[in-house]
């Protein structure tokens, strides 16, 4: 869900790059952006922060769920997703400071946003599409009440320990 707060966020940047009436004017002062144009562009930037975010921090969790980490077959195999989806990410942002950089420098800005949604767009088609083959997990008890039962189960092991002496 978190994906498609990015892709808005890539199209808006696409538009407000892409059309000249939506582009701040040059006027001398720290900060020209001013209005519906700063509206549209900072709800672009907070879409992305908000889409990149969620869909960074979920996708490892996703990888790593879908190996069975007591088979020693699939622990090494979980072992490898990490290495592969590391040096995936290191070479997508090599291509992105580089590649995309080039683009919007030379061509235009809009032509690298639009570079940046097709790539986050191919992405989310891919995930999609393999969704049915994702090994699908019951969720098992929470971590959180594991936690938040530490202080209890202290606090009733000293109760019962004054009471014995």
């Amino acid at each position: 869900m978190l994906v498609f707060f990015e892709l808005q966020g890539y199209a808006l940047l696409v538009i407000q790059s892409h059309d000249e009436k939506l582009q701040p004017e040059l006027c001398g002062k720290n900060s020209c952006l001013h209005g519906t144009k700063a509206l549209l562009f900072y709800a672009s930037i907070y879409l992305l922060a908000l889409g990149g975010g969620g869909i960074r921090g979920c996708v490892p969790a996703l990888g790593a769920d879908q190996f069975d980490d007591k088979n020693p077959k699939e622990y090494l195999q979980l072992a490898s997703f990490f290495n592969w989806f590391l040096f995936s990410i290191t070479i997508g942002a090599s291509l992105g400071v580089t590649f995309v950089v080039y683009v919007s420098t030379i061509f235009d800005w809009y032509k690298g946003f639009l570079i940046s949604l097709s790539c986050s767009a191919s992405a989310l088609i891919c995930i999609v599409a393999g969704k049915r083959f994702y090994r699908k997990r019951i969720p098992g008890e929470s971590p959180l009440l594991s936690i938040l039962q530490v202080p209890f189960i202290f606090s009733n092991n000293y109760v019962l320990s004054v009471s014995y002496h």
